[in-house]
């Protein structure tokens, strides 16, 4: 065993400790701790050791037997008299006797045994040796100084300051009895202590117990040297340290040594890259304890690199440093962040039991007011934060994977979902709420799986871009299942399917109210704006022409062709600052009790919703009989050919242009505005052509034009000024949301 053990193992041993020694140094704790699980010394009844008080000859015979294999046996009761002065009715007569009666110790010539006096030093090594299996005969007759030969030669004296003829004190007796323990007996190899059915296993962590890990087992331990049942006096709050684990007939804890360790705990707040984030007393921090210091987890130990793309905000790491405050290991708990759980009242802040916690609504700081219904909440008490989520996706229930029975996702309108909460599992497995071929809103949470499942409710307002029939197989018994359905974007930007009362294609390309009935069929009708909404957007104030924007206001632009297709795109306040909006850019508004607007529907305002391409060869043939063009462009550096048939776009090769696609899978392409004046400044940002500054779309792409006449796709950020002769094309000056779109460099 190892001779430096933890000075907080009396907390260790609440259960099994009877005593207090709040004044002994660190090595003495664990050493008293040792013989008091093994009850071989214990303290009085007030829970004193009292280590400066004497030890009797009668109390170390005590202890002798105590410390022997047949220390069970001790005959209480008995009416047998061992020594004259020791009476069958003295308290240590049945130890006296058994210590007697297996050659541990001997009286005085005169018949007595002297139990009240105090124990010498010699006396109480002689009775170990005895114990480990020595004779008189390998003594000596030169008393006691073959006995004190002996017992230095194995080691049993090792660190004990006592002299020959010198009374032991209770601390003295300890260090001997301990090093007892550690001896092998005569012509053993085994430490004494396994004699007594006890074995210890060093530098030993006591991983998980079925309550970190299942698969454990009840009433069992898992450790980094094995797995074993627990005994009576284990104490669960020692899972996760490092120490001596003494175990019993090698199959049961019978006591735990917990090293001397700091211990630093920490929330992950997220994680990014390489690095952990966490919270450690409100301050965010980086983990800085290296990415190849031992996790334990689950049952299982792996480096921290190994689980940083499954730490999430909560999750908490306990990290052990061993004196010197060099972390050792961590354990990992996880799970700690409750939830899913959905919003269904005002008061849902009360039931987390937080305090003027911290709330962030898809990542955004809010209060608690804005935490609605059906939105899906994820706490952790030790971050004092609320995550909640409104993540939405509304369409018809097509089936669940791989059964009704068992669940683990679900298809909505062609999609597939893992499900994430328990509510979500109860509604679509069988016996469900929800039935397949009905529209269904999903409540995703915070990783997109499926919180909960409700039916389309209230109203909702947004742009039809869809509608059809579709047919669905609902089991067995009903068959095939046909219905009308329609798609909506809101103006947040998310489309969503409904199945339908009947028919709407009238309404196509036209704002519409969304009502359902109580069994979540849809019905549309026609929607106007309830404002007149133009003037400047100014994003710092979040302000357009006289109008307030809500914090939580939905911007929507949408285009359609001459198909009836549209195509469209959600944008941000910030996308428009600057742009001056006429009444006829505005399509759709909506105000909030507040005054504010919280829904806008643009008619191709940024130009966003469209791809962008650069035209490197167009060939058209149009006369009486035949027309038809063959375009190639570049998109992502990747070169392509549309071919079209009777339909020409009087486009010509190299130059960029706006592609929109179209209901049958064909293209329009349009040509954007040329600028070729001297650029004198670039950034990612923005550059300044022709005296004139625009700004440069998040998706622009930059092409170089190489000696063989090819096109390189290169990063905006690598190019300046100086790179060559700069092509710009463009869709507008940044007041009207226009972006440059595509740059080439010859």
């Amino acid at each position: 065993m190892k001779k430096g053990l933890s000075i907080l193992l009396i907390l260790a041993l609440l259960l099994t400790l009877p005593f207090t020694f709040a004044s002994a140094e660190e090595d003495d704790t664990n050493k008293i701790a040792l013989l008091s699980a093994l009850e071989i010394m214990v303290g009085d009844p007030d829970g004193n050791f009292r280590p400066d008080d004497p030890v009797s000859r009668a109390e170390f015979a005590k202890i002798a037997v105590a410390a022997a294999p047949y220390g069970d046996a001790v005959a209480h009761g008995a009416p047998v008299s061992p020594f004259s002065d020791v009476p069958y009715t003295h308290w240590a007569a049945p130890y006296v006797l058994l210590a007697v009666n297996n050659g541990v110790v001997k009286g005085y010539t005169d018949a007595t045994f002297r139990p009240d006096g105090t124990v010498l030093y010699e006396e109480a090594v002689t009775m170990l040796l005895h114990l480990l299996g020595y004779q008189d005969a390998d003594f000596g007759l030169a008393w006691p100084y073959g006995q004190m030969a002996t017992a230095k030669n194995i080691g049993l004296t090792d660190g004990v300051s006592a002299t020959a003829g010198q009374p032991l004190n209770r601390r003295e007796a300890m260090h001997l009895v301990y090093q007892l323990l550690k001896t092998p007996a005569k012509n053993g190899n085994s430490d004494y202590i396994e004699t007594l059915g006890y074995s210890v296993l060093e530098d030993t962590v006591l991983i998980a117990t079925a309550a970190e890990e299942v698969s454990v087992g009840a009433g069992k331990v898992l450790t980094s040297q094995g797995t074993y049942r627990m005994g009576d006096s284990y104490d669960p709050a020692m899972t996760g340290r490092r120490g001596d684990l003494v175990l019993k007939n090698r199959t049961e804890v019978k006591t735990f040594l917990p090293d001397t360790q700091q211990t630093e705990t920490y929330t992950v707040y997220q994680t990014l890259s390489n690095e952990v984030m966490v919270l450690k007393n409100g301050t965010l921090q980086k983990l800085d304890v290296g990415n190849s210091l031992t996790v334990y987890h689950q049952g299982k130990g792996s480096t921290l690199s190994s689980f940083l793309n499954t730490l999430s905000a909560g999750d908490t790491l306990t990290v052990y440093k061993d004196k010197s405050g060099t972390p050792d290991y961590a354990a990992l708990t996880t799970d700690t962040l409750v939830g899913p759980i959905t919003v269904t009242s005002s008061d849902w802040l009360s039931k987390t039991g937080l305090s003027n916690p911290v709330i962030l609504k898809n990542g955004k700081s809010v209060i608690a007011d804005d935490v609605i219904r059906n939105d899906i909440i994820y706490y952790s008490a030790s971050l004092n934060r609320v995550f909640a989520y409104r993540k939405q996706v509304t369409g018809i229930f097509e089936k669940t994977l791989p059964n009704r029975d068992h669940p683990t996702s679900v298809v909505v309108s062609g999609v597939t979902y893992t499900i994430e909460g328990v509510a979500a599992l109860e509604a679509l497995s069988s016996g469900g709420s929800v039935d397949v071929g009905a529209s269904v809103t999903l409540l995703l949470g915070k990783s997109g799986g499926v919180a909960d499942v409700t039916l389309p409710q209230g109203n909702v307002s947004g742009y039809l871009v869809e509608t059809g029939t579709k047919s669905y197989e609902t089991d067995a018994v009903a068959g095939t299942y046909s219905g009308h359905y329609a798609t909506v974007v809101l103006p947040d930007g998310a489309s969503y399917t409904y199945i339908t009362d009947k028919d709407y294609d009238n309404m196509l390309n036209r704002v519409v109210n969304v009502s359902f009935d109580n069994e979540g069929v849809a019905r549309l009708s026609a929607l106007r704006s309830t404002v007149t909404v133009s003037g400047k957007f100014n994003a710092a104030k979040n302000r357009i022409g006289i109008h307030n924007l809500s914090p939580e206001i939905g911007i929507l632009d949408v285009s359609t062709d001459q198909n009836k297709t549209a195509c469209w795109t959600a944008v941000y306040p910030s996308r428009l600052d600057g742009v001056t909006l006429d009444e006829s850019d505005v399509i759709y508004a909506a105000l909030n009790d507040r005054g504010q607007i919280t829904s806008l529907i643009l008619k191709d305002v940024t130009g966003d919703a469209y791809d962008y391409v650069f035209v490197t060869k167009a060939t058209e043939t149009a006369n009486d009989t035949f027309i038809s063009g063959t375009y190639t462009y570049l998109q992502g550096g990747v070169s392509r050919t549309l071919t079209t048939n009777n339909k020409i776009f009087g486009i010509k090769g190299r130059t960029g242009a706006r592609m929109t696609a179209s209901g049958m899978g064909a293209a329009q392409l349009n040509a954007l505005s040329c600028e070729d004046g001297e650029v004198t400044a670039i950034n990612a940002a923005s550059l300044v052509a022709g005296g004139v500054e625009y700004l440069i779309s998040d998706r622009a792409e930059v092409y170089v034009r190489m000696a063989d006449y090819s096109y390189q796709l290169v990063p905006i950020d690598s190019v300046s000024v100086d790179s060559g002769d700069f092509i710009v094309y463009h869709d507008g000056t940044p007041k009207t949301g226009g972006r440059v779109r595509i740059i080439v460099i010859e």
